[in-house]
Parts: C-alpha cells; sequence; structure tokens
C-alpha cells in the first residue's frame, strides 16, 4: 500500500484510496484456521476417492483426450 500511495502520489493522483481487504475480520480468519485444523485431523483420501467425492465420477473417461493442469474441464482445458 506504501508503495502504491507513493506511485500514485508522483504521478499526480492526489485522491488516491485503499479498499479495505477482504476477509479480515477475525471471526473470518478463526473459522477458517478451524476448518483447516478440522481437514488436517480427516483421513486423506486417493486421487480416486477425492474425484468420487466429487462426482467426476459421472465424467465419461472415454470422452476425454487429456487433462490439462487445469483439470478434467476446468478453466483453459481446452486451451
Amino acid at each position: 500500500d506504501i508503495e502504491y500511495r507513493e506511485l500514485a502520489e508522483e504521478n499526480g493522483i492526489s485522491n488516491w484510496r485503499r479498499a479495505p481487504a477482504l476477509n479480515t475480520d477475525a471471526a473470518f480468519i478463526d473459522d477458517m484456521a478451524d476448518m483447516v485444523i478440522e481437514a488436517l485431523n480427516e483421513p486423506s483420501l486417493s486421487v480416486t476417492e477425492a474425484c468420487v467425492a466429487n462426482n467426476v465420477g459421472l465424467v465419461n473417461l472415454d470422452d476425454i483426450k487429456a487433462v490439462s493442469s487445469a483439470g478434467v474441464g476446468g478453466v483453459g482445458a481446452n486451451d
């Protein structure tokens, strides 16, 4: 923020303002931390188990020509 304020002022922007950051509420952060701890305490899943849990099993794998880093049908999968 300090660097952007300096950059704005150097370029003649006198009414520079910063929007508050999202998700900085202490209760939100505590809830997220609790969810991480809960997830870490759960048994890990294999890739197959995770796919089944996320309904990827509904995808016809014969129709998949390649899987990009975006995953099956993810953003950029057809690039």
